[in-house]
């Protein structure tokens, strides 16, 4: 029995703004996507991260091409995926305050640098290594499709986020 009638938007109705919101109800697991090149060392929270393939072993991130972090990890050709432990919301809310400088997002935590030199996050559930397999351009966004070699894990709870909150899974 359906209790209530959702709300449908056509396509061509539909508002940036109304799609960011919709989103928000979609719980997701919570990364911070580092890298380094020429000496400069950069990261940002992210929520837009899925696997591609187990064989070979890739991912993706999405990030808004406005974004320092897409031009370096373009630049770089490498990045690490962090993906957050529940006890971490500080270090999700630091690296999404743009206020804050990139030496300073880096200062809230511990990082390990990684085989191929992107920082690995100290206490991070899963932590991967990549190197940029393709770069795709879609609308304000470029999707980064990363080859994983190398990764480390932790035993916990991970953080997630949905409707502007941090919780723990």
């Amino acid at each position: 029995m359906i209790t209530h009638t959702p709300t449908v938007t056509k396509q061509h109705d539909l508002d940036p703004a109304d799609f960011r919101l919709a989103l928000r109800h979609i719980p997701g697991s919570v990364a911070v996507i580092t890298t380094s090149v020429d000496g400069e060392t950069i990261g940002m929270t992210a929520t837009a991260f899925s696997s591609v393939s187990v064989e070979p072993p890739q991912v993706l991130v999405c990030i808004n091409r406005a974004a320092r972090s897409a031009t370096l990890i373009s630049q770089a050709g490498k990045f690490a995926v962090n993906h957050l432990a529940g006890n971490q919301a500080s270090v999700a809310e630091s690296f999404a305050t743009p206020a804050l400088s990139f030496d300073e997002r880096f200062a809230g935590a511990t990082w390990t640098p990684s085989s191929t030199e992107v920082p690995f996050l100290d206490g991070a559930v899963v932590s991967l290594g990549c190197t940029v397999d393709q770069e795709i351009h879609s609308g304000t966004h470029a999707i980064f499709i990363g080859r994983v070699h190398e990764l480390r894990t932790e035993t916990g709870d991970s953080l997630v986020y949905k409707n502007g909150t941090f919780s723990t899974l």
